[in-house]
């Protein structure tokens, strides 16, 4: 179980292994946190260099009454009708002649800015789809909020579809998803922790929970678990999981993974943590238990008798199909004894024939079920659907 544990041993420390969780990153290829030269012309040809065989990076002059500006972004990440409304117009009426960077700052309302004063946050900025704005004579730059990314419709839950509830799924956009969940919790006891992992991919993961609520050890702990990983990226949810996990090699899941806001909602509010990363359209919760799998999302939307009837129904189905096939096998091959003799006869008849033993027709059998279950799911949506149904008739006639 993820984080019951605060304390480990040294053999199973996660942190006491970087080889599980440490790539091999050639730092030499990493450029010194240098501060951004004061020129132009000699910033323009730095980030030409650094960006080099990048066709989608934009270089953009525009005097500015006397000084020379340069506008940096990716082609594909901005919304360009932003800069002309709210960069390049403002800039047109400053009154100033030969105008600093600092007056430039001044006239731009319609957008969020901050300062950067070094290369590394240049490169940061322009990565994330956001306009860096240099002036000539300055070692600052602006960096201007105006990214307009691919982002993906909120639609329905594909893998938990519910009949009773909100109908809206996570998508790959990590504001969107964290929109999703200050809609439900309207409270500033939510707090969103960011921080950013991959030496290349620079992916940005958040903690999420409520204040007063989580256990601030298991906060800390889930903060020095990420603070530690050092990998070139990180661009999904299960790769995250590995690193972060007690047993990343074990068969049994030590996180709780969804995309439905709800169950994370009702998740924080019991005290856990969710985890997020850009550009996983799912959320990952810890702690993780035995019970937490047998939940549905439907179970926030009805009555108590019903939800527990429910769970109780899963709980007798998991552990049904858990021991019957182990129970199957007992009965055939040791303990005819036990059976009823018409039982007994009548599954005799429908083994004759057979040229296998009983442990192997049940494995057989188990392993035809995950083909159709796998085969189902890969293969396109048409054929999916009929190879399952066919599947299941072979399977039953056997």
């Amino acid at each position: 179980m993820m984080f019951d544990k605060l304390r480990r041993t040294k053999r199973k420390d996660l942190w006491n292994d970087p080889g599980r969780i440490t790539s091999l990153v050639d730092t030499s290829l990493s450029e010194p946190d240098k501060p951004l030269p004061a020129s132009v012309e000699q910033l323009r040809s730095w980030v030409k260099a650094e960006w080099k065989n990048c066709d989608d990076l934009q270089l953009r002059d525009v005097d500015v009454h006397g000084t020379r500006v340069l506008l940096v972004w990716l082609r594909g990440l901005v919304d360009l009708a932003r800069i002309e409304e709210g960069v390049l117009e403002p800039l047109e009426v400053l009154p100033q002649p030969r105008p600093n960077i600092r007056q430039m700052e001044s006239v731009l309302h319609t957008v969020h800015v901050r300062w950067i004063k070094t290369r590394q946050e240049l490169n940061t900025a322009v990565s994330d789809g956001q306009v860096v704005l240099c002036a000539d004579g300055s070692k600052l730059a602006l960096v201007l909020d105006i990214s307009k990314p691919p982002v993906r419709a909120i639609e329905k839950p594909d893998n938990e579809p519910t009949l009773l509830g909100p109908q809206e799924a996570f998508v790959e956009h990590l504001e969107l998803n964290i929109a999703l969940l200050r809609k439900r919790i309207r409270s500033p006891r939510l707090k969103v922790e960011s921080m950013r992992i991959g030496v290349y991919s620079k992916t940005t993961v958040c903690i999420v929970y409520v204040e007063g609520i989580a256990k601030p050890t298991l906060v800390e702990e889930a903060r020095q678990r990420l603070r530690k990983i050092s990998i070139d990226g990180v661009n999904d949810i299960n790769k995250l999981r590995e690193l972060i996990g007690d047993a990343p090699y074990t068969l049994f899941p030590t996180t709780e993974e969804t995309e439905r806001p709800d169950r994370v909602t009702g998740s924080l509010l019991q005290g856990r943590i969710a985890i997020m990363l850009d550009g996983a359209p799912s959320c990952m919760m810890v702690p993780a238990q035995f019970i937490y799998f047998l939940a549905s999302a439907e179970d926030y939307y009805m009555n108590y008798s019903l939800t527990l009837f429910v769970r109780i129904l899963r709980h007798i189905a998991y552990w049904s199909s858990l021991l019957l096939p182990s129970l199957y096998v007992a009965l055939l091959s040791y303990n005819q004894d036990l059976m009823p003799t018409p039982l007994l006869v009548s599954v005799v008849a429908q083994h004759r024939g057979i040229p296998f033993p009983t442990i192997l027709e049940a494995l057989l059998m188990m392993c035809a079920f995950e083909a159709l279950r796998e085969a189902g799911s890969r293969l396109p949506r048409a054929v999916g659907q009929s190879v399952s149904i066919v599947g299941t008739l072979i399977v039953g006639d056997a």
